[in-house]
């Protein structure tokens, strides 16, 4: 075999981890051997020569052993360094989420936040002293309690891997401060349109009560489900009395608290006696919102009485304060309307009137005479007469004039300036007027119209006719009624023919 060539290789144990600050011998002793080099990471390390090699440092380790038969021996070994455990954070703050003056540390739950990457190879435990941590005592602490007596706790935690030497460390908790609530009256809220419930926006009111704020507060209805943080509402709610909201808040650096929101339902009052009135044509009236407020104010003039005179046609307003609320009440002034005479019905000398419009109930009056209730007048006697009519509102009447038509039954034209002629002129102001004169044997002697002004003189083409019994037939409809009068009778006439 040629000189100087490898036939094998030289076995130095295990790959090798070093604690922190220790050191390890690796032995490459081998029988036979002449010379020892050592390479660390592919480089000679000078002077080692020897068949040991004090390592302390993480590195590739290799070494070339020359036999005596001038073959040579290769081995090698990986040596790392164990990193020493690191503590990230070894104080804490904390907060009774539930607000009940405790809270229950699970030590377990902050140690991969005291830990730097802690992994399942550190073996973790606490325990109440330093020198507790030391002695490894057999059994550590897992949870305590911070309260108001006991706001503050150390412990120690004991970090190790292996059978390196343990990382032992004071950790702190404390209880943190609540955030703090500014002390605020009852907020009062007005029910402005009397409906007997308001909307209120409970964020519009936080600023007031919490100065600082960190992020967004959340709302309850009740302080335990604030304090254990379920069953929030929205921020819009409905009230319609008192009422005691729940605001879950935190300011920066502080932990989470609850404050309440009180809130006052008030309302002004609407006016019992102010009511929309009706006046007559042209006049004015007197508007009264009643006692029982503490402020008034007419918003047409701002004038601030609680009645406001010569008030014409139109709608008003007025803002009622009490309870330190306002309420803005509307009340109108209406024009009175006209009646209006529908129809004069003449049966005889009964007389009935239909009215429409306006406001029932009338009042009714015959030739200026006393106002009555009823609408049919009797016994009204032949001739022309007027109506009157009014409605509830007593304002100046309406009137109508109406006639009843004397029946006449002799004629002696004669001219003697006595019954010389029939005369029913007054048909002119009827609806459809009907008059005319027959023979006994039916023969159309006279027809009455505007032309001969509904008057017959006895005379037939110019001709007196002789004495006797004629037949004629009258008929008319008042204005404004449906119903035709009707009359059929015989009339004596007495000539001088």
């Amino acid at each position: 075999m040629k000189a100087g060539s490898f036939i094998g290789s030289k076995s130095l144990g295990s790959d090798v981890v070093l604690c922190p600050g220790t050191s390890e011998t690796i032995d490459a002793t081998t029988t036979n051997a002449t010379t020892y080099k050592w390479y660390k990471d592919g480089v000679e390390i000078s002077g080692e020569t020897n068949a040991t090699l004090v390592v302390d440092e993480t590195g590739y380790y290799e070494v070339e052993i020359t036999l005596n038969t001038g073959c040579s021996l290769k081995g090698h070994i990986n040596v790392s360094v164990q990193e020493e455990p690191q503590i990230y954070q070894d104080r804490f703050s904390i907060c009774d989420d539930d607000l009940d003056g405790k809270t229950q540390i699970n030590l377990d739950e902050y140690t991969d936040r005291i830990v730097e990457d802690y992994y399942s190879a550190h073996q973790v435990k606490y325990f109440e002293t330093e020198q507790d941590a030391k002695d490894n005592i057999s059994v550590g602490i897992t949870n305590f309690e911070l309260n108001e007596i006991q706001t503050s706790k150390e412990v120690w935690i004991r970090v190790q891997i292996g059978t390196c030497k343990p990382v032992i460390k004071e950790i702190t908790f404390t209880l943190n401060h609540l955030s703090v609530a500014n002390v605020i009256p009852p907020i009062e809220i007005c029910d402005e349109d009397l409906s007997n419930h308001e909307e209120i926006v409970l964020s519009d009111y936080v600023d007031d009560l919490v100065t600082n704020l960190e992020g967004s507060p959340t709302y309850y209805l009740n302080e335990i489900d604030a304090k254990n943080k379920k069953n929030n509402i929205n921020t819009t709610q409905i009230i319609n009395s008192d009422q005691t909201f729940w605001v879950r808040f935190k300011q920066n650096g502080l932990c989470e608290n609850v404050a309440p929101l009180h809130f006052i339902f008030k309302q002004s009052g609407k006016s019992s006696t102010l009511k929309d009135i009706t006046i007559c044509k042209g006049t004015k009236t007197t508007l009264d919102a009643g006692p029982g407020f503490k402020t008034y104010e007419w918003l047409h003039n701002g004038d601030k009485n609680q009645s406001i005179t010569n008030v014409p046609v139109g709608t008003y307003y007025v803002k009622l304060g009490l309870n330190g609320c306002f309420y803005t009440q509307e009340v109108k002034v209406i024009e009175a309307e006209d009646p209006t005479i529908q129809s004069i019905e003449i049966q005889g000398s009964t007389v009935t009137i239909k009215v429409t419009g306006s406001t029932p109930p009338y009042l009714y009056s015959l030739d200026n005479g006393t106002f009555q209730s009823s609408n049919i007048f009797t016994n009204v006697t032949l001739g022309t007469h007027t109506i009157s009519v009014k409605s509830a509102a007593n304002c100046s009447p309406i009137s109508k004039e109406f006639s009843l038509i004397k029946l006449i039954n002799f004629i002696s034209p004669n001219g003697d300036g006595k019954n010389d002629v029939l005369d029913y002129s007054q048909l002119k102001s009827k609806i459809n007027p009907k008059f005319v004169i027959y023979n006994r044997k039916g023969k159309l002697l006279f027809t009455g119209s505007e032309a001969n002004n509904y008057t017959w003189d006895g005379k037939l083409n110019g001709k007196a006719l002789p004495s006797d019994s004629y037949w004629y037939i009258i008929e008319w409809t008042e204005p404004n009624s449906t119903q035709t009068q009707k009359f059929e009778d015989w009339i004596l006439l007495k000539s001088t023919y």
